[in-house]
């Protein structure tokens, strides 16, 4: 995710290294990277170009589907496996169809070793399908919001890769909320009114800038695919003290203080203490019981639930046994989620949350600027245990989401980065941050589920779909930027 996800694998590897030198010098070994180094060669998210096909039948509804996913993983990256099922999955997006064809390719480069960055591929396949999805919508003159309600699954269907979705689908519920919050309908036909009659392509500065405006919808599967990463036996350890305090042992690394505040909340609620009486043990390998990787909102998903689990326990034993007290809990991957990442078959997550996305932009007619007039995001994460926290992480991920999409360019020539790349890459600033409004479908009812991904799978395809609305041309490709724009009317770009 946007908490160096992709990179915490990385020093181990540069670790390895130093141990060799270590071990043939019989010396000390320290390894420093230059700013420069880092950036060069530290891992990247991963290069991917997805091709989707589709058969649509006369109401608009897909018959079938093919898609075929090639992933540039780099000098052999670690989580191939796992990037390239999410990706596959998520080509397929979340449309109904019973006949499909999914090809997908994990490639080695001579390019840094690409890391699981946020969405671990479930981004890029989003913004793959999605934008077909508004193609689709296009060729059939209809509202790509109206298409996706008809289309997209609903509690008992079948996800396409053939999971039974059991637990409700609020999709119908977010678009039309996300529609509401950002004028979405009236704006859209004004927009593609102006673009279906050519306005569009006669650039003026007296007429003024261009608008344009993208719909998209996405999940993000909490918990990792492959077998193996997702399935030891993780846990974590409460001891009450016979002061009446709470200590969590836990390995779990957090983004923020505000997650260790969540946790002793809800701990101190269960048992009925002040939150100033639950302490939290020093993270020692050696003191802490493993409590598996801190990836993918698992603190949220799986560590929240293992401490709620032990407090219930605590509270049953407290009067009953001289303290101190420990209890641990552990946790283990369902049953449930059999999925087989040869056939793409099964059920690939053990829980899914679910956003929605609308992004308004407008080009300058002059220099091509693409301004960002306002981005809309509604998520269904289940139980959300701060409001505060998960606006601020949404915040973020959506400023990281649209700085991928439309800024943030980096070009290999012969596997290494240019000195200009380097020096001339850009990121969206929070100084330059467009009007991002955030709800969400609250469920006090459903457990926790993890939300920080949703924004890079939602908000990319609807930026690339507002710039099309808006340049009427078809961008598919990341990132977007203004000298891609100026190409297109410049008549420079030969799909034009």
């Amino acid at each position: 995710g946007i908490n160096f996800d992709g990179k915490l694998w990385f020093p181990a590897l540069l670790g390895c290294y130093v141990a060799l030198g270590a071990l043939f010098t019989k010396h000390s070994v320290k390894m420093m990277f230059t700013r420069d180094e880092d950036f060069r060669f530290s891992p990247k998210r991963n290069g991917s170009r997805i091709s989707i096909k589709t058969a649509i039948g006369k109401n608009g509804e897909i018959e079938a589907i093919e898609t075929r996913t090639i992933l540039d993983m780099g000098a052999g990256g670690p989580f191939a496996e796992e990037i390239l099922d999410r990706s596959c999955v998520g080509s397929l997006g979340l449309y109904r169809c019973e006949n499909l064809r999914v090809e997908g390719f994990a490639v080695r480069t001579n390019t840094p070793p690409s890391g699981p960055f946020a969405g671990l591929g479930l981004s890029q396949s989003f913004f793959a399908i999605e934008r077909h999805a508004s193609r689709i919508a296009q060729k059939m003159s209809v509202d790509g919001g109206v298409w996706r309600q008809e289309q997209s699954v609903k509690k008992g269907d079948r996800l396409p890769s053939g999971a039974i979705l059991k637990d409700p689908v609020p999709v119908q519920e977010l678009l039309e909320t996300v529609e509401a919050m950002s004028d979405y309908r009236r704006k859209w036909s004004s927009y593609e009114l102006l673009r279906s009659g050519g306005e569009n392509k006669r650039l003026s500065p007296k007429r003024g800038p261009l608008r344009g405006i993208g719909i998209s919808i996405a999940f993000q599967g909490n918990g990792f695919i492959s077998n193996g990463s997702d399935r030891g036996n993780y846990s974590v350890e409460l001891t009450m003290e016979k002061d009446g305090k709470l200590e969590i042992r836990t390995s779990a690394v957090v983004s923020s203080p505000e997650t260790l505040r969540i946790w002793a909340r809800s701990a101190a609620e269960l048992l009925g203490i002040d939150e100033e009486g639950v302490n939290f043990a020093q993270n020692r390998t050696d003191s802490v019981p493993d409590s598996g990787p801190s990836s993918l909102s698992r603190n949220i998903t799986v560590i929240t639930k293992l401490i709620e689990r032990s407090c219930v326990e605590l509270r049953k034993l407290r009067f009953r046994e001289p303290l101190p007290i420990t209890v641990r809990r552990a946790y283990r991957a369902p049953k449930t989620t059999v999925w087989n990442g040869t056939v793409l078959d099964g059920s690939p997550f053990s829980k899914l949350s679910w956003g929605a996305s609308v992004v308004e932009v407008e080009i300058d007619p002059i220099d091509f600027n693409p301004l960002i007039r306002g981005v809309w995001l509604v998520v269904d994460g289940g139980r959300i245990l701060s409001d505060k926290k998960a606006r601020s992480s949404l915040k973020i991920a959506t400023l990281h989401a649209l700085g991928w999409a439309s800024r943030e360019s980096l070009a290999y020539s012969n596997g290494v980065i240019s000195s200009m790349d380097v020096l001339s890459y850009d990121f969206l600033s929070l100084q330059s941050a467009p009007p991002i409004a955030i709800d969400f479908s609250w469920n006090d009812s459903s457990v926790p589920k993890g939300i920080g991904e949703l924004p890079f799978a939602c908000v990319p395809a609807a930026y690339a779909q507002a710039l099309s609305q808006a340049a009427d041309f078809s961008f598919d490709t990341l990132p977007i930027t203004m000298r891609s724009i100026r190409d297109v009317f410049a008549g420079e770009d030969k799909h034009r």
